[in-house]
């Protein structure tokens, strides 16, 4: 105990912010307000700004940032709130750049801080009215969390978001999978602290229901269910993959038996030396493809999606042709996406064994009469079953998929420049050893 909680007050230390950065983001909150109230004035739009996510709640764990909602009256047309909400958004900040969640916002930066400048709809959640579009709730979700986390919990929550950043299980976007930082926030308010969360996780299955009371909800089919206090038919932990549940799982059971800074603060993933790879590499006896394709100008909540779903349909594909692929990983720099598909062997025998139907299967003449004349052997029987020897079509996987894969691999991502098997490992890219390292030696980050 007394171990932990020397871990905790470090890490909390390491998170505090320093006084004159805390006096900054305050003030600049406070200036964007201002402005944005300013700007309603003058052109005599009825518009409250209000200061939303970790900053208005105390949780923020790490560099904040600045969410600040500007409400419209639920009458107001979503064209009008859109335009409105961006002209203001650029005029407010310097340096600004358009971004799309459900509809358009600003985000951008102001005396060192990101900033993000949101227009959304002023609701309250009840059976007659619903959410007008999904960012409508995030203003309701601060409301709830400042109303039920008290003073001390706030620091729990920082060691919850912490901790989370630290064992990769922490972000809700479609690459991570993970836990938000308002479901961060929920299980503290639920199990009361930090240490609480990690002991109740073990007792986490597959389907569980989680709530703040005896809340109740729609069914959900999905890994872990916590329903939204401020909306029954929704699941804050919608984004969580088994796989992300299963790792911070493993992470709390790990982190309880032995209580460690790295849980927190791991080190950063470091590439493997040449020699150490080949050596991993040739012991496995398998074969290695890599996939490299230009890294198209479009977000990653519409990148990451098309790139899993491409490694899914080249698994199909393969698997198809009986490469039997054992397992895939990606990795994405500003330039390129580089994707890494391992099979058992990338080259196939020349003869294919076909299975037909049994003999006694009355339209089993139909098999004979496709395969008659046109087999490397065949048709016999077999078990009482027809056979033929036939043909591969693809022995060789690079061929295979530079044919089933060579145009546009999705709606956003380009053909691939190079579809290659690992060669020579000592001419690889950086970025792609450090995949292969990744990949073939794979460590949870606090086992670096």
């Amino acid at each position: 105990m007394r171990r932990r909680r020397e871990t905790y007050s470090q890490v909390l230390e390491r998170l505090a912010l320093a006084p004159e950065v805390e006096k900054r983001l305050l003030s600049t909150v406070d200036f964007i307000l201002d402005a944005v109230r300013e700007e309603a004035e003058a052109t005599g739009t009825t518009v409250e700004p209000v200061l939303v996510g970790s900053v208005a709640k105390g949780t923020w764990a790490g560099e904040p940032d600045i969410d600040i909602f500007m409400l419209f009256e639920p009458d107001i047309s979503k064209g009008v709130m859109e335009q409105w909400g961006l002209r203001v958004g650029k005029k407010i900040l310097p340096e600004w750049e358009e971004r799309y969640a459900e509809h358009p916002y600003v985000h951008g930066y102001l005396n060192g801080f990101e900033v993000d400048l949101v227009p959304a709809y002023k609701i309250r959640i009840t059976e007659v009215q619903g959410i007008i579009s999904s960012v409508d709730r995030t203003p309701l979700h601060t409301v709830f969390v400042r109303e039920h986390l008290n003073d001390m919990q706030k620091d729990e929550v920082r060691l919850l978001k912490r901790f989370m950043k630290g064992v990769e299980t922490y972000g809700a976007d479609v690459r991570t999978e993970g836990f938000s930082g308002y479901l961060c926030e929920l299980l503290v308010i639920k199990y009361g602290d930090f240490e609480s969360v990690l002991r109740a996780s073990d007792r986490w299955k597959y389907g569980s229901v989680l709530a703040i009371g005896d809340a109740q909800g729609k069914r959900f089919d999905e890994p872990l269910v916590f329903i939204d206090p401020v909306d029954a038919g929704r699941n804050v932990a919608s984004a969580i993959s088994k796989d992300t549940m299963g790792r911070f799982i493993h992470a709390a059971r790990e982190f309880l038996n032995s209580p460690d800074m790295k849980f927190f603060f791991p080190r950063p993933p470091q590439s493997l030396p040449v020699e150490r790879l080949e050596e991993i590499y040739e012991s496995r006896g398998t074969d290695i493809i890599l996939i490299y394709v230009p890294k198209p100008d479009t977000i990653d909540d519409v990148l990451y999606p098309q790139v899993k779903k491409l490694l899914r349909s080249v698994v199909r594909a393969l698997d198809t042709e009986d490469f039997r692929p054992l397992g895939t990983a990606y990795s994405t720099d500003e330039n390129e996406i580089c994707m890494l598909v391992e099979m058992e062997s990338a080259s196939l025998p020349a003869m294919k064994k076909h299975e037909g139907p049994p003999v006694w299967v009355k339209n089993s003449a139909d098999f004979l009469e496709r395969w008659r004349g046109k087999c490397l052997n065949g048709p016999y029987i077999e078990g009482g079953r027809w056979f033929v020897d036939i043909k591969r079509r693809y022995p060789d996987a690079v061929a295979f998929l530079k044919e089933r894969f060579g145009g546009p691999l999705g709606k956003d991502v380009p053909p691939a420049d190079t579809i290659e098997k690992l060669g020579v490992l000592s001419h690889i890219k950086q970025d792609v050893a450090l995949l292969l390292s990744e990949y073939l030696d794979k460590k949870f980050p606090w086992e670096r």
